[in-house]
């Protein structure tokens, strides 16, 4: 699957690869792994006179692109790769910073102001603009219930609402306080 968006004069693909398209990648970023990698994201930008290709990839738990996989900004994109956030500089993609923000896999990510919230397997995190994480905190079971509904997971106005696997609902505030 390619998913494609447009930023400035630029245009961004995102595809899930395997470790055999490695090659065709101009720069590959990945975290220090004792373990093979699980997922392989590429990131392909060209317009305005730049075409590049790089690769990320993670030995969390398999991931795959989906609609909150990542964030596209004016200067920069994060990009969620098994257990990391990659953040990566428009229009270089140079690597400004990454992050481990759930023991296992992060599902999603979500901008919420100036910071990001990082809908985690394990945990919900949240991170600032420089990479740093802020918080995270754990629930009972797995963030996400044997269905994987669309509403099991969403950041509001003034909270975060998840729900685990064994339907406990959990509602954090944005300093990562359980709130009710």
């Amino acid at each position: 699957m390619i998913i494609g968006v447009k930023i400035q004069d630029y245009n961004i693909e995102f595809k899930d690869i395997n470790q055999a398209d490695l090659e065709k990648c101009d720069t590959i970023y990945a975290g220090n792994s004792y373990y093979e990698f699980s997922s392989f994201v590429q990131i392909k930008i060209f317009g305005n006179s730049i075409s590049k290709i790089i690769c990320i990839a993670g030995d969390g738990g398999a991931t795959s692109l989906h609609q909150n996989s990542f964030i596209v900004e004016n200067d920069r994109l994060m990009v969620c790769c098994t257990d990391t956030v990659f953040c990566l500089e428009i229009p270089s993609l140079n690597l400004v910073w990454s992050v481990k923000a759930d023991p296992f896999t992060c599902f999603g990510l979500y901008k919420q102001n100036d910071m990001y919230v990082v809908h985690g397997e394990l945990t919900i995190s949240r991170i600032d603009e420089n990479g740093k994480l802020l918080w995270q905190n754990g629930g009972c079971d797995i963030f996400t219930t044997p269905e994987g509904n669309s509403n099991d997971f969403y950041v509001a106005d003034s909270y975060i609402f998840a729900t685990d696997w064994d339907y406990n609902i959990y509602k954090f505030d944005f300093d990562g306080n359980i709130i009710k």
